[in-house]
């Protein structure tokens, strides 16, 4: 049974009971008291017991005659009053340092597959949650300053905690996270050794990130921002999970990540709502919000411009050439290209406000603005609006010109509402 915890992790009043006589409960963790014990609990005792309906007050500590009593801990509690996480983590962490420590995975153990089979280690680093990692004083010194000044505090410790002949520093971090920073940090020498993956971020990212900046591994703190260098230059990358990228982002002080996370979120098809990630919860419900709005605000600004230039019935290529009025909104169509008056920018070619009608539907897929991705997006006609154009007098001469015009003014259009919006996410964030 694991010792008592101090106050604020004790069940919840609603669950103490004091009674005269109870029969041991498997679900009940029992402790009984005798005539003599610390004052405080005596005096907690006599707490419940006045306020317990019909119960007199005790004083086990004056009063030897006292019948000894049972205080039954109703634990666990129904569902609705189940710890706090952080109480439970409180539980798990108390449990994990009382247990006898056990060696951390490969290439950190004493096995065979080890690091200490071949260059026997000097030194034990254990984990928050109660794992031994067997590393050598040398590496560490030489991959960070901190542990140079770490080894000098234990040395002169005289009660430092040994295992095995070798001192042991106790860390905060949990194993996994241990085990992947060390993993960075020493030479790459074995199979068990794991390796940064840029196809798969890690998720312990934003805490092996963390532990390396705390313990000054400069090596792999710079490993860990050119992965995320990548991942901002590489928008394939980015696409996997915009959402989650960003958050990173936030958590890390990252603003480059931040504002690449929020144009790959502008063409992402993920639902929000329904994502679960490891750094969900490190990230405030304001940082969210914040993302959500920009994602929304910069599809609304391209639908605009876009709706603007498509309802241009006029252009002009240079200033000193005449305007010219674009085809599908001409009057004498011909073939199976009618003239529908039903379109919103009143009589046209029935294909045109089709393929509109399509543009708008794949819109989000062909955002954030790239030059080449707009312009194909804009001219690639569906097969059976194509035909269309094509049977008519009037439309099957000019239509692909027309269109790539109005690609470049679109292409162009957008081009210059990007370049402010990443000024406006700039501002946005750094709120």
């Amino acid at each position: 049974m694991p010792p008592l915890r101090p106050e604020p992790v004790l069940p919840p009043p609603a669950f103490l009971r004091l009674l005269d006589d109870v029969e041991p409960q498997s679900a009940s963790l029992e402790i009984e008291f005798g005539s003599s014990f610390e004052s405080s609990v005596g005096e907690l005792l006599e707490s419940i017991a006045t306020t317990s309906q019909g119960a007199m007050p005790v004083d086990p500590v004056d009063d030897e005659s006292v019948k000894p009593r049972v205080f039954v801990f109703n634990w666990p509690p129904p569902p609705a009053h189940d710890p706090p996480a952080h109480v439970v983590a409180a539980w798990q962490e108390l449990a994990a340092a009382n247990a006898p420590p056990q060696d951390a995975p490969a290439p950190f153990s004493t096995g065979a597959d080890s690091f200490h089979a071949t260059n026997p280690t000097d030194l034990i680093l254990r984990s928050v949650d109660g794992f031994d990692f067997h590393v050598h004083k040398d590496v560490l010194q030489f991959a960070s300053s901190c542990f140079k000044d770490m080894f000098v505090v234990s040395n002169g410790d005289a009660e430092h905690m040994v295992r095995d002949g070798k001192p042991v520093i106790v860390l905060t971090e949990r194993m996994l996270v241990l085990h992947k920073l060390f993993c960075y940090a020493y030479p790459s020498r074995s199979a068990t050794q794991t390796q940064v993956d840029i196809n798969y971020l890690d998720a312990d990212f934003v805490h092996i990130y963390r532990a390396a900046d705390k313990y000054n591994f400069v090596y792999v703190e710079k490993m860990l921002e050119d992965v995320i260098h990548r991942y901002v230059q590489t928008p394939f990358l980015l696409c996997l999970n915009p959402y989650r990228l960003f958050a990173i982002g936030r958590i890390l002080q990252l603003p480059a990540l931040c504002k690449a996370s929020v144009l790959s979120a502008v063409g992402s098809v993920q639902d929000p709502l329904t994502l679960s990630f490891p750094e969900m919860p490190l990230i405030s419900w304001t940082d969210a919000q914040k993302l959500l709005r920009l994602v929304d605000q910069y599809r609304a600004g391209a639908r605009a411009k876009l709706d603007t230039i498509f309802g241009a019935k006029a252009y002009q290529l240079s200033s000193t050439q005449p305007g010219k009025s674009f085809v599908w909104f001409l009057d004498g169509h011909s073939g199976s290209c009618s003239v529908t008056a039903q379109s919103e920018w009143g009589p046209c070619a029935e294909w045109f406000p089709l393929h509109i009608a399509k543009l708008r539907n794949g819109l989000t897929l062909s955002l954030p603005h790239q030059d080449a991705v707009t312009r194909a997006h804009i001219q690639d006609l569906d097969p059976s609006h194509r035909a269309m154009a094509n049977s008519c007098h009037l439309c099957s001469t000019v239509v692909n010109e027309q269109l790539k015009v109005l690609s470049d003014i679109s292409a162009a259009a957008l081009a210059q509402f990007h370049k402010a919006f990443e000024q406006q996410i700039d501002a946005h964030l750094a709120g």
